[in-house]
């Protein structure tokens, strides 16, 4: 006797008289809404914080078609589909909020300009190991022939391919 699966419509034949569904992923197959808002733990800040895994970088992960952000799929959840280009970010700066009213499309070029304005950009001068005066000692030194190059990384504590870039005018071009 066939019978038809109540999740993916399809015909089967029943292999034990309690089967319902055609297969084990039919029988555990929750709506996405119920996945997502499911794992979810209301914040007094208003974030709506994923509690299930995260990805490398704090983002809830969610396994939906190709979709594996939460907060994406809250997006769309929320306001129907949009452009994939497209970035969902934050108002709330929390990669775990899941909020659609903390949520907010944008491009890469909005994302960064999001960052610098709300001071989470730190320039490539403040995360340098080295200050002006070090390049220049580093130059001076490799110009008379003081020290090697790999002396130099050594003394300053970077890569010797770092101060060949530097004494070659590569990096820090502007000392």
């Amino acid at each position: 006797m066939k019978h038809t699966c109540p999740r993916c419509h399809q015909e089967f034949t029943r292999k034990q008289s309690v089967a319902k569904f055609c297969s084990f992923f039919c029988r555990s197959w929750r709506p996405i809404e119920e996945r997502l808002w499911g794992r979810l733990r209301i914040a007094d800040s208003g974030c709506w914080e994923w509690q299930g895994g995260k990805d490398w970088d704090g983002y809830g992960a969610l396994r939906w078609g190709n979709e594996q952000r939460a907060h994406r799929v809250a997006y769309w959840i929320a306001h129907g589909p949009f452009d994939q280009t497209l970035q969902v970010l934050h108002r709330c700066d929390n990669p775990s909020c899941c909020n659609p009213n903390h949520l907010f499309l944008g491009t890469a070029a909005d994302n960064s300009r999001d960052m610098v304005q709300k001071g989470r950009s730190r320039s490539a001068r403040a995360n340098a190991r080295l200050s002006e005066s070090d390049v220049r000692l580093i130059r001076k030194f490799w110009a008379a022939g003081l020290v090697t190059q790999r002396v130099s990384a050594g003394m300053f504590g970077i890569g010797y391919k770092a101060v060949c870039k530097i004494v070659h005018g590569q990096r820090w071009k502007h000392v």
